[in-house]
């Protein structure tokens, strides 16, 4: 058995090297076409949880019992491997931070982040309709507090937005980090530290521009701070979790009844109970009271407008005259585009969107069944962890305009996975 276990992490393992060699390198360096490209990156996206599943499925696990170093000495080495591993990412986000401006002719998100922190600290409505006028839109940001709040920091502290982004990703490194350091080995460790900061490596070697343009380093942190409150008992700290999510990139939202159905029926009711208490207060506090509630369609109305204008991307053309952002190796768009060229790319555009939520729907349909008739033969967390990656990927496949920068989250989720899955162990 402990055998086969080891074939199952090398497989997760390789699944993760390959994530990343589809996302960063593969179709960037010419290896492989746009369409081949998105279908592998898709397929092993896919394959990282149902992997998981097969790894635990009828197999009783309990969590690896801490190492027989002393609490001292573990976390010196946690500290020690934790911080070289920082320093490196932190140098090669140095330079691109510093040599590249805040500009809103080459992108518009923290620039739209800067106007969201002015205001509140001016105690203005940051939400009111015409507060992104400066920048030409005559919308309320589809921005929730938690994707841009944060940077009040950095504003009262007169420091760069980005170093928030990077602050905050590398809390959820080390959340992820600490509690697989306080079971496996050092080598162990030193994997999990090399495969996170080896990934934000390829980002500023591949990709620069998700550090100096985006802020979606942030929301990687805030995810993998989620994978590891799920293999927790604290359903308080599992709800604030979900709330930060939510009121960032709300992608995890159309999984979150999958994840009630398996808490509910896995007799963990307590933990759901608790975890919803808590997600509804925080959201509540957060964004309901002091913002929404002055103006209760706009969050919808500006999501509404979003998704009108977003087919502007399928227009924005690259050298080859075809759509930068559909045909950059991800996603599945391009297929759509490609198929309603010639005929009405609106049709291709409503149909991918259908499509999407007819296939996030209906896989957790199936895996809610499959959880139901099976959920004495695997652990409801490996689930839910398992689940979430395969929901994850279908939805970043199938999203209406795949930014590549939007991708690398479902990498980081990879790595948290296969960290958390490592405090597992199969019960003599």
């Amino acid at each position: 058995m402990p055998r086969k276990n080891s074939i199952y992490n090398i497989t997760l393992l390789t699944l993760i090297v390959l994530e990343n060699l589809f996302l960063f390198i593969l179709c960037k360096d010419g290896y492989l076409d746009s369409a081949t490209n998105a279908i592998c990156f898709s397929i092993v996206s896919l394959s990282i949880g149902i992997v998981l599943i097969l790894k635990n499925h009828k197999k009783l696990v309990i969590i690896v019992s801490p190492t027989h170093t002393t609490k001292k000495l573990r976390i010196t080495i946690t500290i020690f491997i934790f911080g070289l591993a920082t320093i490196w990412a932190y140098i090669k986000a140095l330079p691109i931070i510093n040599n590249t401006p805040i500009d809103f002719t080459i992108s518009d998100i923290i620039p739209t982040v800067q106007i969201l922190v002015k205001r509140l600290l001016a105690h203005q409505n940051p939400y009111d309709r015409s507060a992104l006028m400066p920048l030409g839109y005559a919308i309320p940001s589809t921005y929730l507090p938690a994707h841009w709040m944060p940077y009040t920091l950095a504003e009262i502290a007169h420091f760069d937005y980005r170093w928030v982004t990077f602050g905050i990703w590398a809390i959820g490194f080390f959340v992820v980090f600490y509690r697989v350091s306080k079971s496996q080995t050092i080598l162990l460790q030193i994997l999990v530290a090399l495969l996170i900061s080896g990934t934000y490596f390829m980002i500023t070697d591949k990709d620069w521009g998700i550090v100096s343009l985006t802020i979606e380093t942030m929301v990687a942190g805030y995810y993998m701070i989620l994978i590891a409150s799920i293999n927790q008992k604290n359903g308080y700290l599992l709800g604030i979790a979900i709330g930060i999510c939510l009121l960032s990139r709300y992608t995890v939202a159309l999984w979150l009844p999958l994840m009630a159905f398996v808490l509910f029926v896995s007799e963990n009711r307590k933990l759901l109970y608790k975890s919803i208490i808590a997600t509804t207060l925080f959201v509540t506090v957060i964004y309901v009271i002091p913002y929404l509630s002055y103006d209760w369609t706009a969050f919808y109305d500006a999501h509404m407008q979003y998704e009108k204008n977003a087919i502007g991307e399928w227009y924005h053309n690259n050298e080859q005259n075809l759509p930068y952002h559909l045909f950059n190796g991800v996603g599945f768009a391009q297929f759509f585009y490609t198929t309603y060229l010639k005929t009405d790319l609106h049709t291709g555009y409503n149909l991918l969107r259908s499509t999407m939520f007819f296939s996030i729907f209906a896989s957790s349909a199936i895996l809610g069944v499959w959880y139901w008739y099976k959920r004495t033969t695997i652990d409801y967390r490996i689930f839910l962890m398992a689940s979430f990656k395969i929901y994850l990927s279908i939805f970043l496949a199938l999203i209406i305009v795949p930014y590549e920068y939007l991708m690398i989250v479902g990498n980081f989720v990879s790595i948290a996975i296969f960290a958390e899955q490592l405090r597992y162990k199969i019960a003599a």
